[in-house]
């Protein structure tokens, strides 16, 4: 009796362990299957975004160092480059003074991500908003903050606040 008392216990316990190491097993195949319109709403519920990892996403200080380097590229390629020496016998009459300025090119490219701060800075230091606080509080004002279309932009002139927002938000 004792020996059959013996097997009953080493048999329920075998089973046990058995059903425990069964469990363990299963455990790392279980899968949410999440669609991508589920996973991005499930992100936005605990307050995270979903980036494309094929995209090339800069924090606010490389879009700075970017918009500097950028600066100072324009500012080098618009700097007027040193006439060449001309003989000393030809004099050239003197230039008329023109009151016209001459024609700029205005031209900057927002990376995606980029914040609306980072680009009202760079659109005031370019000289296309002459208030950088007024420009902050119309976008917000309309609702047009996260709106900015990443992309490359270009104007012959400077233009109105409408045509710059127009502008920007437009895909």
């Amino acid at each position: 009796m004792a020996s059959r008392k013996t097997y009953l216990y080493g048999l329920g316990s075998g089973l046990i362990a058995g059903a425990l190491l069964l469990q363990l097993a299963s455990i790392g195949e279980t899968s949410v299957g999440l669609s991508d319109a589920e996973l991005e709403a499930a992100a936005a519920a605990s307050g995270f975004v979903l980036k494309d990892a094929n995209v090339a996403w800069y924090n606010e200080d490389e879009v700075n160092a970017r918009i500097e380097k950028a600066v100072e590229q324009a500012r080098s390629e618009a700097a007027p480059a040193t006439p060449p020496a001309e003989a000393p016998a030809q004099e050239a009459p003197p230039a008329a003074p023109s009151d016209a300025p001459s024609p700029m090119v205005y031209a900057f490219t927002v990376a995606p991500g980029t914040e609306l701060t980072t680009v009202a800075k760079l659109l005031y230091e370019l000289g296309l908003v002459s208030d950088y606080n007024g420009f902050l509080l119309e976008m917000k004002e309309r609702g047009l903050a996260g709106k900015i279309q990443a992309k490359h932009y270009r104007f012959d002139a400077v233009p109105t606040t409408d045509e710059l927002i127009e502008a920007l938000i437009t895909p």
